[in-house]
């Protein structure tokens, strides 16, 4: 775990107003609140063995208070997440948070973004809150997931 880096997608306080305007607060909160907690649990172990912890988060937005995990880093760009793992050595990153398939793929920091700078990247699936896609992915990732998945 010393070379490892992970890289937390979206896992935000429930009171952004996001969801004020969107009447989803009480779904936020019975899904990512609890989700939040699990993966602080796991991740803080992870810390504890030399892990490094990176949270990504849009600007403007902060953590759930349920994840508990103090970050190295709020890095939310893919050029400089590159740089923090460069000048750290790492050699792992596997990305987790919130949802699959859509910003832990599709974020600033998510699975593609960073595939193409550090070819060593995986989606920790058992960390990362399911979702339905936005868009079918097609079968191109579908036929691929032993590439992209980390059990």
């Amino acid at each position: 775990m010393l070379k490892t880096i992970f890289n937390v997608i979206d896992v935000w306080d429930t009171t952004h107003r996001h969801y004020d305007t969107t009447g989803e607060m009480e779904w936020a909160r019975r899904r990512l609140d609890p989700f939040a907690k699990y993966l602080s649990d796991i991740l803080l172990y992870y810390q504890e063995s030399g892990a490094h912890i990176n949270v990504s988060l849009p600007d403007g937005q902060t953590s759930n208070s349920n994840f508990k995990v103090i970050p190295n880093s709020y890095i939310n760009d893919s050029d400089e997440l590159k740089e923090y793992i460069d000048s750290n050595e790492l050699d792992e990153l596997l990305i987790c948070g919130i949802h699959l398939f859509a910003c832990v793929h599709r974020g600033p920091t998510g699975y593609y973004s960073m595939v193409e700078l550090f070819e060593n990247t995986k989606i920790a699936v058992t960390l990362t809150q399911p979702g339905k896609p936005v868009n079918d992915p097609g079968p191109e990732y579908k036929n691929s997931l032993n590439e992209w998945c980390y059990y």
